[in-house]
């Protein structure tokens, strides 16, 4: 019977290969550009929407094909996180 390792199960992609990092995705250049608008104050809302839009994108994108079970699991966080920011706003 073939064990499989924590490090495997949550980091081994489909090719067998391990990917740790990568370059960030265009929804994640619009989070950084959406944050740095939000922090003036006459393009707050402006910023926030662009923020919690890319980052729920990004997020979105990560459930439907992260690379590993780690970057699933990491999309289901932050998109989770968007969602109570939003409901927090409400």
């Amino acid at each position: 019977m073939y064990q499989t390792s924590l490090r495997d199960y949550w980091l081994k992609c489909e090719d067998g290969t391990y990917v740790v990092g990568q370059l960030p995705n265009w929804p994640l250049y619009l989070a950084v550009i959406g944050w740095f608008i939000e922090q003036n104050a006459s393009y707050e809302v402006l910023g926030l929407v662009l923020n919690i839009g890319a980052l729920s994108t990004w997020a979105v994108l990560e459930l439907a094909c992260g690379v590993n079970r780690w970057r699933r699991l990491l999309g289901l966080f932050v998109f989770l996180w968007q969602a109570a920011r939003v409901v927090s706003l409400i």
